[in-house]
């Protein structure tokens, strides 16, 4: 009866060991399918604008100038973001 208990601590001590790495590689799963997700979501979104443009008959020049307007503008906020948390990251640094 005590070699199944010692056999059943030593499981204790390595199921936290396998369970911490099934977590981490499903967090790994999860990231992946997401940046997938967004990847395929963000492709059938443009073929949708192109296609009805094109059904539309909208002026594609005009199109691709609002589409430039809206990726350098998410693009300045994102540098703006990060200048940010640098700057906060800075400051604290100074203040230790």
């Amino acid at each position: 009866m005590s070699s199944k208990s010692s056999s059943g601590s030593g499981r204790r001590s390595a199921a936290p060991r396998s369970a911490r790495k099934r977590k981490l590689a499903s967090a790994g799963n999860r990231s992946r399918q997401l940046t997938r997700t967004i990847l395929l979501g963000s492709v059938v979104v443009f073929l949708a604008i192109a296609w009805l443009a094109e059904e539309l008959d909208l002026d594609t020049a005009e199109l691709r100038s609002y589409l430039m307007t809206s990726v350098l503008l998410v693009l300045g906020v994102a540098l703006l973001a990060v200048l940010a948390a640098g700057l906060i990251s800075l400051i604290r640094r100074f203040l230790r």
